[in-house]
């Protein structure tokens, strides 16, 4: 039923009641995930291009379902230019409920504490009163708790669903302390999270936020308010079990390292995101990325050593604004890359080891650190309207790496101080005299 609630983690996992099966599937090379990212539906380059519809997405306890980010047309255009895509849902959230997904598998666990929120109003805090738990093992609902730190007592292990409510017209806010995070007189209990949901009414009261830090089990997490619109920095700092990361459209900011040290994500969809963070997704599993048109930052995907294929989707905000593209030093699977025009400034892809073709827009003004590309046979500046600023040079490039320059700025190309003094003075060649 559309409001079915939980009483355990693993039924709240397998409750998808859509078109007959929409248990977690193994990823392909087109993969359409829920608000959680997790993967409902999968298919091969080949399977994506013969679907004659959008597969379906399960009902959702407060959320309406209502698309997802890519239609069919997009969908069968990424997979075939690009080989695949990450496809996200689309919600409108209709009183999503604020729930922590929970696993007691030590009887020292059953007494639960250190549940860090405040309840806020018109900057002011709230205690007693002001927010009802229901724990999720039968007991009655409970509205005696004082915020910030609440505690409860299981009697039995297993798996169970945390629902906070605060009281209308109040914010649920999440804050510097890690859930479950121990201190002198309580364990650290950071592993019992599995899942968690950021609904009605929450949101963080950082600009950083540690509120999962060392979450060392916590799987999803899902942002089902659109109270938050930019995710806070290190809200999932070392989560290493955290899998996939799919953003709402209502969030269009990404914090410094908000998903640092989460080494387990490989599949991600942004949706409408307008920028992303540094060090966000070093050394994690990921792929392939597709980053939206909308995205004028994109950075913090260094040592990603299974990215094989960036994809930059043409800018559809004002083209008179430039995109940054930074921070994938060390992705040693990176085999090329294509900057997009309206890309202005470039940097941080050294040590990729495999990367062996680099075509850059007419837009770009600056760039730097192609250093140790020790395959790259091509640097193609063909599109150039203008010499961009060099501010890193190129040691490290292979003896037979070609930097390919429009005719009408060779000249102009060749004396500019920082690249006739780079490591890479000795490879230009004029584009009429290039041949592939």
């Amino acid at each position: 039923p559309e409001d079915a609630t939980f009483r355990s983690y693993a039924d709240a996992i397998a409750y998808m009641p859509s078109d007959g099966d929409d248990s977690v599937k193994a990823a392909k090379a087109v993969n359409f995930m829920d608000e959680s990212g997790r993967i409902i539906h999968s298919y091969t380059a080949e399977e994506a291009a013969a679907l004659s519809a959008e597969p379906t997405c399960a009902l959702r306890e407060g959320l309406l379902f209502k698309g997802w980010n890519y239609n069919l047309a997009e969908v069968k255009a990424y997979a075939g230019q690009y080989g695949g895509v990450d496809v996200g849902a689309n919600y409108v959230p209709n009183g999503r409920k604020t729930k922590l997904y929970i696993s007691i598998t030590d009887e020292e666990d059953l007494k639960v504490e250190r549940i860090k929120v405040r309840i806020m109003r018109s900057g002011k805090e709230y205690s007693t009163g002001y927010i009802t738990v229901d724990w999720g093992d039968g007991t009655p609902i409970d509205n005696t708790q004082q915020p910030p730190y609440m505690t409860h007592t299981y009697e039995a292990l297993g798996d169970y669903v945390i629902t906070l409510t605060p009281r209308a017209g109040y914010t649920l806010e999440f804050g510097y302390t890690a859930l479950f995070s121990g201190n002198t007189s309580s364990r650290d209990q950071r592993g019992l999270l599995r899942k968690i949901e950021f609904g009605d009414g929450a949101n963080f009261y950082y600009t950083y936020c540690y509120a999962l830090r060392g979450c060392y089990n916590l799987e999803y997490v899902s942002f089902l308010t659109r109270d938050i619109a930019t995710i806070p920095e290190k809200l999932c700092y070392e989560c290493i079990r955290l899998k996939a990361v799919s953003l709402p459209d209502w969030v269009i900011q990404v914090q410094d390292a908000a998903f640092n040290g989460c080494t387990a994500i490989k599949h991600i969809s942004f949706n409408k995101l307008d920028s992303l963070g540094e060090n966000n997704f070093n050394g994690s599993e990921i792929e392939s990325v597709l980053f939206p048109g909308s995205m004028l930052g994109i950075k913090g995907f260094g040592n990603c050593t299974a990215l094989k294929k960036i994809t930059i989707l043409q800018s559809d905000t004002d083209p008179g604004i430039g995109r940054s593209v930074i921070g994938f030093s060390g992705c040693t699977a990176l085999e090329a890359i294509e900057f997009p025009e309206g890309v202005t400034y470039i940097n941080g892809f050294s040590g990729c080891s495999a990367l062996a073709r680099a075509t850059f827009p007419s837009t770009l003004t600056y760039l730097g650190g192609f250093q140790n590309c020790t395959a790259l046979k091509i640097m193609d500046f063909r599109a150039a309207a203008s010499v961009p600023t060099l501010n890193a040079d190129f040691y490290g490039l292979p003896s037979d790496c070609r930097v390919v320059i429009p005719d009408e700025l060779y000249d102009s190309w060749k004396t500019q101080s920082k690249w006739n003094s780079s490591y890479a003075k000795d490879k230009f060649v004029k584009a009429s005299e290039y041949a592939e």
